[in-house]
């Protein structure tokens, strides 16, 4: 079951589902894809997520299983918070994220990469938070002597196997350090495009 809540001028969504068999399949795909990223590319993670896997591995099941869960969960989404009635079409770009213990993800956005950032929990471990950071400028901490007010600030997700989150690609967001053996997830961004606009990424027809 899938929930839809309002998150500042945006949408957040999350679904959930428990199903640890395919779990571990995913996350020993994960694992099997970045190990196969460091060994072409060692150098910093953002230089290894630049390759597309849905791509780069097309023929294979378990990643186009996972494509096709994004965009549909992109439809979803699209169709919840803005009901759209026009024709449009998802392409999608991903990566898999695996981190070791004590390792977290510094403050970014998909600004210019993305209409939605989508993210699937494999493993998670202890801790590893996803924050998500309020857009409006209103709602910062102008008054570097005036009281604070975290709770306008960031909206916290706690991540858990089976965990699928939504939200918009220019949300900036970070994420807590973890504490476990591995830390693995999906993470795609999706551009949604009209008639006659076409974009450098795998379109959903083909997953």
């Amino acid at each position: 079951m899938a929930f839809m809540r309002p998150l500042w001028p945006t949408y957040l969504w999350t679904a959930k589902r428990e199903d640890p068999a395919l779990d571990a399949r995913l996350a020993a795909k994960a694992i099997e894809i970045n190990s196969q990223a460091m060994a072409e590319n060692p150098l910093t993670f953002f230089d290894r997520t630049k390759q597309n896997i849905f791509e780069t591995h097309a023929s294979d099941p378990e990643v186009r299983r996972m494509g096709r869960m994004f965009v549909r969960a992109a439809r979803d989404y699209i169709d919840a918070a803005y009901e759209e009635k026009r024709e449009y079409r998802v392409d999608i770009i991903g990566w898999v994220n695996v981190q070791s213990d004590n390792d977290s993800t510094p403050w970014h956005s998909h600004l210019g990469s993305s209409h939605i950032a989508a993210i699937y929990y494999c493993s998670t471990g202890e801790g590893g938070e996803l924050l998500l950071e309020d857009p409006r400028p209103i709602s910062r901490d102008w008054d570097a002597h005036g009281e604070r007010h975290p709770e306008r600030r960031y909206c916290t997700v706690k991540p858990e196997p089976g965990l699928l989150v939504l939200f918009p690609g220019f949300v900036r967001h970070a994420t807590n350090r973890f504490r476990g053996d591995a830390r693995v997830c999906w993470v795609a961004d999706m551009t949604i495009n009209f008639a006659g606009v076409e974009e450098k990424r795998v379109p959903e027809t083909s997953l």
